[in-house]
């Protein structure tokens, strides 16, 4: 009897080393890290592992629905949401105006190539890989460079329409920049590099609606749930740098509303929310035990731009005579779907005469406006149809219509389909995004310039304004001829902080939001 228990327990035990062992040999990853211990684990050791597994550090984050995709370049995914996670999750050349010690050796100016006006010469550090083991190299800045040179409804592009050519050595870890005209600001290009060896398969414009494929940063991407509105982020153990992310699971749930965000922060089902606040929001989320609170007003504006393709607008004195009717600080009230905590870009009001309002009026009533802007966001989608209503009481014909940004930039706008769009952009430029703003579109396509308005003298101070021989201010004189758009609403956001989250500075105004995540932990 004793032999057959000691058979059958080895018999047990080999069929379970067997199983565990076909378990322990999973397929290697792309590049294999050699600093990593490549043995086998013992049968022991994963069952073990299997009835220990400890739990993995986490905090969830509240934050606004999900809109569109997660490519940080595309007007038509710019939200405070998108761009945190791409602080986050991609690498850029420049932090904060210094150079990046994760990414960058050193990023200089050298003496210009040949009939370059610029170059530029950054070395990458040799461990700067992607989540799946491919090196960041100047594939990586190439991809950037032509991508924001040809697709439409990117913001920021002036810059990268400079260059003329990216030359890479050394195995790809040393690439050089040449540059058509001087760019003051060319530490603000190549922020946020996407992973070209895959990304030229998936298309810019399209790559990364669902995901972002790989990461190098101190997070990757883990899963994104559309239905539930969910994006969950995974430490990023390939990541090189000195400071690797504290926790390791970043969860960011959506809120749709200030009670069931302050009933999730009272039961710490949130730990921390970033968020567009409603009417009674600070109030609310205030009085949850031991919260700490902070609102502050961000550096992007939603705004109405007018096209000049348009045939009711293509005059100066139409948009002029279309901009004294409009009632900003109404339409900033109907947009935020609050007065409290609202802010309303200052601006001068135009006096139309009255001829040109009857002009106005009579074109429309033979094609009545059409005012674009993304369904997705509603914030632009309430302020369209707000401005639309009020345009109708005053005699304009006008309708709001629903519009993706990326084909308003395509065709919409250059074509005439529509007449204006609302939507967000930066209420402060610096001077790359205010060359972006005012440069001569290529052609019908546009990005940063919505309005698609061109000339000779603009495009001159376009050119001062990126060598850094005027301020960004000087292009603002362009609004007060032209009047391209109308500013109705500066951003708002609402930050707020359970007790439970360390990281954070004790003053809630030197907050920086979620882009400092990576160093935020859980007593």
């Amino acid at each position: 009897m004793k032999k057959q228990q000691r058979a059958w327990v080895a018999l047990t035990v080999g069929a379970a080393c067997v199983v565990a062992g076909c378990a322990a040999n999973p397929s290697p990853p792309p590049v294999v890290d050699t600093a990593q211990d490549t043995a086998a684990p013992t049968t022991s050791a994963v069952a073990r592992s299997a009835r220990e597994e400890p739990q993995r550090t986490s905090i969830s984050v509240g934050i606004d629905p999900l809109r569109n995709g997660f490519n940080p370049h595309l007007l038509a995914d710019s939200t405070p949401f998108v761009d945190s996670l791409a602080d986050l999750v991609l690498p850029s050349a420049f932090v904060a105006g210094d150079p990046n010690p994760d990414l960058v050796v050193s990023a200089e100016q050298i003496d210009p190539a040949p009939q370059a006006a610029q170059t530029v010469r950054y070395v990458l550090t040799p461990e700067s890989q992607w989540s799946d083991g491919t090196p960041v190299s100047g594939n990586d800045f190439v991809y950037l460079w032509q991508a924001m040179r040809s697709t439409p409804g990117v913001r920021g592009e002036a810059g990268y329409q400079a260059i003329a050519n990216v030359r890479t050595t050394g195995g790809g870890k040393t690439v050089e920049v040449d540059f058509t005209r001087p760019v003051a600001q060319w530490q603000g290009l190549f922020r946020h590099l996407l992973p070209a060896h895959l990304m030229q398969n998936m298309g810019f414009d399209s790559g990364m609606r669902e995901t972002i494929p790989a990461s190098a940063g101190r997070y990757m991407v883990r899963t994104v749930d559309r239905a539930r509105g969910t994006v969950e982020l995974s430490r990023n153990d390939r990541f090189w740098g000195s400071d690797p992310a504290v926790t390791e699971l970043l969860i960011f749930r959506p809120v749709r509303g200030t009670t069931e965000g302050a009933d999730q922060l009272r039961s710490h089902q949130l730990s921390y929310l970033d968020i567009t606040p409603a009417e009674t929001s600070t109030q609310a989320f205030s009085l949850v035990p031991e919260s700490r609170v902070h609102s502050m007003t961000t550096g992007r504006e939603l705004a109405l731009t007018m096209s000049v393709s348009s045939p009711t607008l293509a005059d100066a004195p139409l948009r002029e005579a279309l901009s004294a009717l409009i009632d900003a600080p109404a339409l900033a009230r109907l947009a935020a779907g609050r007065s409290a905590d609202l802010s309303v870009p200052e601006r001068r009001v135009p006096e139309a005469p009255e001829e040109t309002l009857a002009l106005l009026r009579e074109r429309s009533a033979a094609q009545p406006l059409r005012i674009a802007a993304d369904p997705t966001d509603n914030q632009a989608a309430a302020a369209a149809r707000g401005l639309a209503d009020s345009l109708v009481r005053l005699g304009v014909q006008a309708q709001a219509v629903n519009a993706d940004l990326n084909e308003a930039a395509a065709h919409s706008l250059g074509e005439g389909e529509v007449d204006a769009v609302v939507a967000w952009r930066a209420s402060e430029p610096d001077a790359i995004e205010a060359a972006s703003r005012y440069a001569c579109p290529a052609d019908a396509v546009r990005g940063s310039n919505l309005s698609g308005y061109c000339s000779p003298e603009t495009e001159e101070t376009v050119g001062a304004v990126l060598a850094g021989a005027e301020a960004p201010e000087a292009l603002r004189a362009v609004e007060e001829t032209e009047h391209l758009s109308v500013p109705l609403l500066r951003e708002t956001r609402l930050m707020v902080a359970g007790p439970e989250v360390e990281g954070l500075p004790e003053a809630p105004e030197q907050w920086q939001g979620l882009a400092t995540a990576a160093q935020w932990k859980k007593r």
